[in-house]
């Protein structure tokens, strides 16, 4: 009898191009990867949240971090970081997605389309988006799902004591103090506050810690909520014809959706 050899990514190898060099969301991959899929990263490394970090020379090396991916043998790759997406449109996104895909010849999963297709599957068609950016890009995110039919209510970026930057309402970099305590009364709070009836709750973005806090916002708000990643693992998933549902981490991730035509 010949023994196969033993391999890692014997269902799949998922490449996952990350905006920033931040261990904790990158550890969301791992630590919810199934037996018999591999995740491997490559860095685009932004450090400032401005117009300049996220125009053509930062698409350009997110390209090139998927290309190096592809180049590994990674079965489908997975771009995070919605700012360089948004500020361009919904067009722009689904276009250069087509492109590389037809190029690279697998799965290239962008940004946001994801998010927009976890809303959908929920059902979700007005919606609370809690976010750590200014105007610009709040705004972006409201047409962007607003292409899709879903209406955005934007309930203020996250602040704190330091400077906003140019398209940030606190530092980049600073996001790493914020705590998925810090999330979840951001969250809640805004919210209440607003006095806005939504469908679901949609937290953008992976640099902070929000994981542990969709459990207790789903709970205590008594709505679905879309955290980026958990969005970018179910769809992702998808793509390579893999269940990977999950508790702990949402309905979503729990309820595992099909995902909807757009």
């Amino acid at each position: 009898m010949t023994l196969a050899r033993k391999e890692a990514a014997w269902r799949a190898k998922i490449g996952v191009v990350k905006a920033t060099h931040r261990g904790r969301t990158l550890g969301f991959w791992y630590n919810q990867a199934p037996e018999g899929v591999e995740v491997v990263t490559a860095m685009v490394g932004y450090r400032e949240g401005t117009r300049a970090s996220f125009g053509q020379q930062g698409l350009d090396r997110v390209r090139a971090a998927t290309e190096e991916l592809a180049a590994l043998g990674c079965s489908a790759v997975m771009i995070t970081g919605t700012p360089p997406f948004l500020l361009q449109g919904p067009q722009f996104e689904s276009d250069w997605c087509a492109e590389l895909e037809a190029t690279l010849k697998r799965p290239v999963i962008t940004p946001t389309l994801p998010h927009v297709y976890a809303l959908r599957a929920l059902g979700a068609k007005r919606i609370a988006a809690a976010t750590y950016y200014n105007d610009d890009l709040n705004e972006a995110i409201v047409r962007f799902f607003g292409h899709y039919g879903i209406e955005t209510v934007v309930l203020g970026g996250l602040r704190s004591d330091e400077a906003s930057e140019e398209l940030y309402s606190m530092p980049l970099l600073s996001l790493d103090a914020v705590s998925y305590r810090d999330v979840y009364a951001y969250c809640k709070n805004q919210l209440i506050e607003s006095g806005e009836s939504v469908d679901a709750l949609y937290i953008n973005g992976s640099g902070w810690e929000a994981a542990p806090a969709i459990h207790y916002l789903e709970r205590d708000l008594d709505m679905p909520v879309v955290w980026a990643q958990a969005a970018n693992i179910w769809y992702a998933y998808h793509r390579l014809l893999i269940r990977n549902d999950v508790s702990g981490f949402g309905t979503l991730l729990e309820t595992w959706p099909a995902v909807p035509q757009l």
